[in-house]
């Protein structure tokens, strides 16, 4: 599998996870993931609440935060086709839907708190390598515990994968 489509996939594999989450506590859910204008924008739904509030999500997988408890916000990529801003540029949702692929469990942050810590320089700046990319990147390091939480910028949090389904996510690990 290449790994634009690793990455792809498991994106997907998030995504419909949070629809399917939002549908079973009776939420309208539309998935703007496939149009091409939201893709920039990089948000992926947008969920209605039964009182009628309106809110644009961007769904993030992280196989990572269970062990460092740190929500990493990516901020440059160097691909073979050349630099690119990270979707902390690009990314116009009202809220990111943070998911820990291990366990399922999920964080909903308020997007524009989160990049007001980040403009902010709060957490570590640090480089990285996407081996589902084979890139290397720049990104900002938010501790759960230590900043995000104390920020008042976790707005939520629910087990939206069910266990049943965990393997799913444990497919693209390797």
């Amino acid at each position: 599998m290449s790994a634009y489509y690793r990455t792809y996939a498991m994106g997907k594999v998030g995504e419909r996870h949070a629809i399917q989450f939002f549908q079973r506590i009776g939420w309208a859910v539309e998935d703007l993931s496939e149009d091409i204008l939201y893709q920039k924008q990089d948000t992926d739904i947008r969920v209605c609440s039964p009182n009628g509030r309106a809110y644009t999500i961007e769904v993030k997988n992280d196989g990572k935060i269970e062990k460092t408890g740190n929500v990493l916000v990516e901020l440059w990529m160097n691909r073979k086709t050349g630099d690119c801003p990270g979707w902390y540029y690009t990314c116009k949702a009202d809220y990111l839907c943070y998911i820990n692929s291990v366990t399922g469990a999920a964080y909903f942050l308020d997007w524009p708190a989160v990049k007001e810590l980040v403009r902010a320089k709060a957490g570590v700046h640090k480089s990285f390598y996407n081996w589902r990319d084979a890139c290397r990147g720049q990104a900002q390091l938010l501790p759960v515990e230590g900043i995000l939480r104390p920020a008042g910028a976790i707005m939520g949090e629910a087990q939206i994968v069910l266990p049943q389904d965990l393997a799913e996510f444990h497919t693209f690990a390797a």
